[in-house]
């Protein structure tokens, strides 16, 4: 928690089942990329570009039990971006275990 600077969300996920765990055990906000299940355009690519411009969203959690991965509407392309543009983080940089997800920086 520490580490999310000066951002308003801790991390953003692929859908509910990944970030519930996170907001329980840290009573921080998580953002929900595409809704509940990850399916939903929410938000768009511009509006995340816009959020990481705007220094609202530092770190992104791809994957994960429960991330829904599939098709290539909007979260595909919100995955894909941070992919190009973020640092992949080692598991062991930040205490935790890459086991079906990988967390990105984004600033």
């Amino acid at each position: 928690m520490a580490n999310k600077g000066e951002a308003e969300f801790l991390v953003a996920t692929q859908g509910a089942l990944v970030a519930a765990p996170l907001v329980i055990a840290t009573g921080e906000p998580v953002l929900v990329l595409g809704g509940y299940d990850g399916s939903y355009p929410v938000p768009t690519l511009k509006e995340f570009e816009q959020m990481v411009k705007e220094k609202r969203v530092r770190f992104v959690l791809l994957g994960g039990l429960g991330a829904y991965t599939g098709g290539f509407g909007t979260g595909f392309s919100i995955s894909l971006w941070v992919q190009n543009h973020g640092k992949l983080l080692e598991a062991r940089d930040y205490g935790g275990y890459a086991f079906w997800c990988s967390l990105y920086k984004l600033w």
